[in-house]
């Protein structure tokens, strides 16, 4: 039996976290100026992507996927048809991935 209520409360989370990422991109210019901007757009991408992949974890699972990494629910997200280029999604976490790294030595330079 699905979990509607949790289902409806993480793509809740999810939409909200992509309104908060739209919002923040448009600053896009300004990081130019100034890099705090850049930690507001980055951390919007990061949270975004975050419920992305917990979302379609949850989904996996409730078809019976076991489902360990974002990778993986990634993969499954485009078998079940919730996501249209799985590639494309990979090279966001790889990203996000690096800009976690590029962010760590920007703290300490």
């Amino acid at each position: 039996m699905k979990n509607t209520q949790k289902d409806d409360a993480g793509l809740e989370k999810l939409k909200k976290a992509i309104e908060a990422l739209e919002h923040s991109l448009t600053y896009e210019e300004k990081v130019k100026k100034d890099n705090f901007y850049f930690s507001g757009i980055s951390k919007s991408y990061e949270v975004c992507l975050e419920y992305a992949w917990k979302y379609f974890k949850r989904r996996g699972t409730e078809e019976g996927v076991e489902i360990y990494s974002p990778k993986e629910a990634i993969k499954i997200a485009g078998r079940m048809g919730l996501i249209d280029n799985v590639e494309k999604w990979q090279c966001m976490i790889i990203l996000e991935y690096q800009m976690k790294i590029i962010w760590k030595l920007f703290i300490i330079f």
